[in-house]
């Protein structure tokens, strides 16, 4: 009987065996007109991909912000699947540098049976995984504006004598409250 309470490193054989797994994919075929399409899909999501989707979300949501265009928190399940598939297979994604035709290109895809086939070979347990990153980035974000707010309230507090200081506290604000 193996010795289970022996401590030992953990080996690098078996961080690069964990690791293969990211490599895997599934094809997603499709039969039009005759023709066969694949997607590729990576079901297993590594950390720096999913970091990617939450960047790509953030920019993308903050570029829709500062071109006026709103958007429905309703649609956001939907939106980070879309940027998850994008990220984990060779599914098309607009090139455009447009937000609005991006925009439009993400809810023409949703709509499509291509997009449910392909999210359908998603893992569940890995796609919580991106979701929990998101409630923990948005967690985390929160946390750090609340800190930022209670310090720039006990800095308003202070009689600062310093005019560089004043104004550098005031573009901090007008900074953070445009964003």
């Amino acid at each position: 009987m193996a010795n289970v309470n022996k401590k030992r490193k953990l080996p690098m054989k078996l961080v690069k065996e964990d690791a293969k797994k990211y490599n895997e994919t599934i094809e997603v075929e499709f039969i039009d007109d005759g023709k066969v399409y694949t997607v590729t899909v990576r079901p297993y999501f590594d950390i720096v991909g999913i970091n990617n989707v939450i960047q790509r979300i953030g920019d993308e949501l903050n570029e829709m912000k500062s071109a006026g265009i709103k958007f429905d928190d309703r649609l956001f399940p939907l939106f980070l699947l879309y940027h998850t598939l994008i990220e984990f297979s060779d599914f098309p994604a607009s090139k455009s540098k447009n937000v609005k035709e991006r925009m439009a290109y993400f809810i023409e895809v949703v709509k499509t049976k291509y997009f449910k086939e392909c999210i359908d070979v998603f893992i569940q347990e890995e796609f919580n995984k991106v979701w929990d990153r998101v409630i923990e980035t948005i967690v985390t974000s929160e946390k750090m504006y609340n800190m930022f707010e209670k310090i720039k309230k006990e800095a308003e507090r202070l009689e600062l004598q310093n005019p560089e200081i004043k104004e550098i506290l005031k573009q901090t604000h007008k900074e953070t409250s445009e964003s």
